[in-house]
């Protein structure tokens, strides 16, 4: 023997996670495959983090055996997929609140400008009919029920009119199609929708049609649920935003000191008028408690007011 190095104690570890909420996180989910994640918008920090199925990791300490490890593996829901920054998938019309800053931003629409939705929309010179949730349509649509409603056809013709770029280069202000930065490794990156990507992708060009899609979070559009609460997060602290971390302070064992770790801002967003992030903030609210609003059903028997946004992707 040459040499030694005799081993330390690494460092204990505290985490954001609010054990409580955890709880509830884990029984409302129960079986299903789905997941579950929630900032605290001021300073980043997970307070619950729940990803299903999932798997007792004590299996691995002593080594797992083959025929269990096998049963994981081959498991059709990928009970090793983290969902939370893992799982990617079209973010539907959970990003419309995004879009509709991008619009204002840019000054193709304002708060109270209108759109008459007939329950299809067409491209100029197109024949296609792209088609409304509602099939009948909403009529005459403002921001505000744009967002209450969740009207395709108010998103369909805002993508259209304002381009693929110019619509990506905004929302990845916001972590989608993004990494957000989390303290965990494995996170994925996600899809930010442009002619690039699909020409490197698949060697076609890009198309019209495409960029309309991608007004409701279709087209190819993928984004985990970390960046779709992230991107929430920044909305509900009007461009302001931390990286989410759910490392929250380190103990010497040897010295009893311990570190806590101060949150890390993420780039601010400033718009032109600061009035737009209350004009979507309140159609999101009206998502929730609007006679219209397409979540109202959430709303009975609260006892505090919640801004959210419905989405359902293909």
């Amino acid at each position: 023997r040459l040499e030694q190095t005799l081993p330390t104690p690494g460092l204990d570890i505290y985490l954001t996670i609010d054990i409580r909420l955890q709880r509830i996180a884990e029984e409302v989910l129960g079986d299903h495959t789905g997941a579950i994640v929630a900032f605290d918008p001021k300073t980043g920090e997970i307070l619950a983090f729940v990803s299903k199925p999932d798997y007792n990791p004590n299996l691995f300490v002593n080594g797992i055996s083959h025929t269990d490890y096998n049963a994981l593996n081959n498991n059709p829901e990928k009970p090793f997929l983290n969902r939370i920054m893992q799982g990617r998938y079209p973010p539907g019309s959970t990003i419309k609140p995004q879009i509709a800053l991008a619009g204002l931003e840019q000054g193709l629409i304002t708060p109270t400008s209108n759109i008459s939705c007939q329950g299809f929309y067409q491209v100029p010179g197109s024949k296609h009919k792209f088609r409304d949730w509602r099939r009948w349509g909403h009529g005459k649509v403002n921001l505000y029920l744009s967002l209450v409603q969740s009207c395709d056809i108010y998103y369909y013709d805002l993508a259209y009119r304002m381009g693929i770029t110019p619509m990506t280069d905004f929302l990845k202000q916001f972590a989608l199609g993004t990494p957000t930065g989390i303290d965990l490794l494995g996170e994925s990156h996600g899809v930010s929708p442009t002619p690039a990507y699909k020409r490197q992708t698949f060697n076609q060009p890009w198309f019209d049609g495409e960029t309309v899609t991608a007004g409701i979070g279709q087209s190819y559009w993928l984004a985990t649920p970390l960046q779709i609460n992230q991107a929430t997060t920044i909305i509900a602290q009007r461009g302001k935003a931390f990286t989410p971390h759910i490392l929250k302070a380190t103990r010497n064992p040897g010295t009893q000191e311990i570190i806590s770790i101060e949150p890390t801002p993420a780039t601010p967003i400033t718009l032109r008028n600061p009035d737009y992030w209350q004009s979507v903030i309140d159609g999101m609210v009206g998502v929730v408690h609007g006679s219209q609003g397409t979540a109202k059903r959430i709303s009975t028997g609260l006892k505090y007011q919640i801004a959210g946004k419905s989405g359902t992707a293909q």
